[in-house]
């Protein structure tokens, strides 16, 4: 079940149309802590001269793909936070200047380990080591900006013509919250208040960019995700959806630099995107955010539809993509896949024509997800020369393992009926564990919570087959052990991470 989030109505009953309000014992309200599991690294070293970093993503399902997963998120109170409204400029403003409660958060009991910053001299100090680990995450934070851009928040400057306050608060916010030490909650406050003034009023001598806006937008989303407060996260999606409409920006990300063939020695897609590249960057991460929210909650996505057509236009695109194109690419597959399979097991309501169009769909979907993964293949065949970019590979995992768990949804549909179906069901399965396999037990902090959820559908699906037992016709080896290995995999996530999905 998904908690509530303490507010008067609850705001997660009213995000999910919920016709009877949860209730909790009173007024009790949970909190959580830091968001993941970071040591302290310095900036990665660089394989080539075209790269920048590291990175981590995610996606999922469940096992019957319609029904709703039990999950758990702990609350965090902001009783002082207003509801988002539409942000736009000049005029709408965010959010009101309340005061955010400095009461301090206990530590989440997963979270046991040591703060990577040892005591900080002078604040100058921890903002400087906080941007810094920030930037070590940054991939699978969703941050796509030119290298400019990310020399710009390592040093803090204060030149808003070369950096949006707005973005570079949400930096420090992000990598305070990858903290564990006394004054992380204190500030944390200081830095939303920050970010959200920044966005309401930039002052004079800062530009009015809606990409850096939006940039912090998603960034502040995902920080109350991490936190449990699913409302307002996904409130933020919807004022991110706000100013991408009202900019046009998701038509420039489908018309801004054609595609061209990857250039040999080239790891496959762009790791920093160029400045023209920065707008289809932040709204990939958009696209990203509401598709795993969805498939996470259950609940329906929230983009404008046009917006998602818009994205649609981009999924055909030959190989070189940003990094975090190849990431929303997987969790929107993943949540297409899914309305696909509801829409069958709901076929005897449609008409003639709908299920014309829903087996259209089903193969373009299907085509989709499989030109995906070859691209994903590829890229971690090259990247494996490279050992330096390990956490950018465990990314490019766990979109690969969002891909597979598409694959078997829609494989799912017809295999009963047809072995050779039911043959490469299992085969993608079985690459679902092999990758699952290979992760240790330091990989895990680099992983996203809406693993879990595929590793769920996955542990369904090899329980159903020990139940029903195998096909004389299809040669299906350890699903025994297969599903062991996937058990422990998602123990070990619900230990590691926040708002991992229970099996």
């Amino acid at each position: 079940m998904l908690r509530c989030d303490g507010g008067q109505p609850c705001g997660t009953c009213a995000f999910g149309r919920r016709e009877v309000p949860c209730e909790y014992p009173d007024g009790t309200i949970t909190t959580s802590s830091p968001l993941g599991l970071d040591r302290r690294l310095a900036l990665p070293d660089i394989c080539s001269s075209d790269s920048s970093e590291e990175l981590s993503v995610s996606t999922a399902s469940s096992a019957e793909f319609s029904m709703p997963v039990e999950f758990f998120t702990p609350d965090v109170e902001l009783p002082d936070l207003q509801p988002f409204g539409p942000f736009s400029f000049p005029a709408d403003t965010l959010l009101p200047h309340s005061v955010l409660p400095s009461n301090t958060m206990p530590p989440h009991p997963h979270f046991q380990v040591d703060s990577p910053i040892q005591d900080p001299q002078n604040e100058a100090e921890e903002l400087s080591n906080v941007r810094k680990l920030f930037l070590t995450h940054r991939f699978q934070l969703g941050l796509g900006v030119p290298d400019s851009t990310l020399v710009a928040i390592s040093q803090g400057t204060s030149d808003h013509s070369v950096l949006h306050p707005a973005l570079l608060h949400a930096s420090q916010l992000m990598g305070t919250a990858l903290l564990k030490n006394n004054v992380s909650n204190e500030r944390e406050a200081e830095q939303i208040h920050l970010t959200l003034g920044a966005l309401q009023d930039p002052g004079p001598r800062v530009p009015r960019g809606p990409v850096a806006s939006l940039q912090a937008v998603t960034l502040l989303s995902l920080y109350f995700f991490h936190k449990g407060n699913i409302a307002r996260a996904r409130a933020l999606v919807l004022t991110g959806n706000t100013l991408a409409r009202e900019h046009n920006l998701d038509i420039m990300s489908s018309l801004s630099e054609p595609a061209t063939p990857v250039e040999p020695g080239r790891v496959g897609f762009l790791m920093s995107p160029t400045i023209q590249a920065e707008t289809r960057a932040v709204v990939a991460q958009l696209v990203y955010l509401d598709a795993s929210y969805a498939i996470i909650l259950k609940l329906p996505s929230l983009v404008d539809p046009l917006l998602r057509t818009n994205f649609k236009k981009l999924i055909a695109r030959p190989a070189e993509e940003e990094i975090n194109l190849v990431r929303a690419k997987s969790a929107f597959l993943l949540y297409e896949a899914q309305q696909l399979a509801v829409e069958w097991y709901q076929q005897s309501s449609l008409a003639d024509t709908e299920v014309a169009g829903w087996q259209r769909n089903y193969w373009d979907v299907m085509e989709w997800l499989n030109t995906h993964r070859s691209f994903l293949a590829l890229a971690l065949t090259k990247i494996v020369f490279c050992p330096k970019l390990h956490t950018m590979g465990l990314s490019l995992k766990v979109s690969t393992i969002v891909v597979l768990t598409g694959i078997s949804v829609l494989l799912s549909l017809f295999s009963p009926d047809h072995p050779e179906l039911l043959q490469r069901n299992h085969a993608a399965i079985t690459e679902i564990v092999s990758i699952s396999s290979a992760f240790n037990e330091e990989d895990y902090e680099h992983l996203e919570p809406i693993l879990s959820v595929c590793w769920t559908a996955i542990l369904g699906k090899l329980e159903e087959w020990m139940i029903l037992g195998p096909d004389p016709g299809v040669k299906i080896h350890d699903i025994p052990t297969m599903a062991m290995i996937i058990r422990q995999k998602i123990e070990t996530l619900q230990r590691i991470l926040p708002c991992a999905v229970n099996s």
